[in-house]
């Protein structure tokens, strides 16, 4: 489920997404998603 978009710290023109997300396991995941100029996406997981 998208949760927000915000801002990266080092630099306030960079946009992430972030979602919740439920895990197999029943755990729920924090996923952030960053979509660079040069066209590469970064993924970034952790528990919540």
């Amino acid at each position: 489920m998208f949760y927000k978009s915000m801002t990266t710290h080092a630099d306030h023109t960079l946009w992430q997404d972030v979602y919740h997300a439920p895990c197999p396991n029943g755990c729920m995941a924090y996923i952030k998603v960053t979509f660079r100029a040069d066209g590469a996406v970064v993924l970034q997981f952790k528990e919540l």
